[in-house]
């Protein structure tokens, strides 16, 4: 039990710190091979992107029948939209 939720938390943590710096480079990327046409993603959105990307490791916890682990990382992602709309609040409800 101890173990799982230690897991969960570290999944949890880890995949939106890691999609984000992910999603970060690809926008640098992007921006600077097409600088005339784009000018690249709001940080709103890599933002929402990086913590979707939980949901990978949610379906790989439910198909090992990890449901603490899984229960902890919907938590985080729960907190981590409400923490998204509170530092954007501005933009998504002007």
């Amino acid at each position: 039990m101890r173990n799982e939720t230690i897991s969960g938390l570290i999944i949890g943590l880890c995949t939106p710190f890691i999609a984000y710096f992910i999603f970060s480079g690809l926008n640098s990327l992007l921006v600077h091979w097409y600088h005339d046409e784009i000018s690249g993603f709001s940080l709103r959105f890599i933002c929402i992107l990086s913590l979707l990307a939980n949901t990978l490791p949610l379906r790989f916890l439910y198909a090992r029948k990890r449901y603490e682990a899984a229960r902890i990382v919907m938590i985080i992602t729960v907190i981590g939209a409400f923490g998204i709309l509170f530092y954007f609040r501005d933009g998504f409800f002007s």
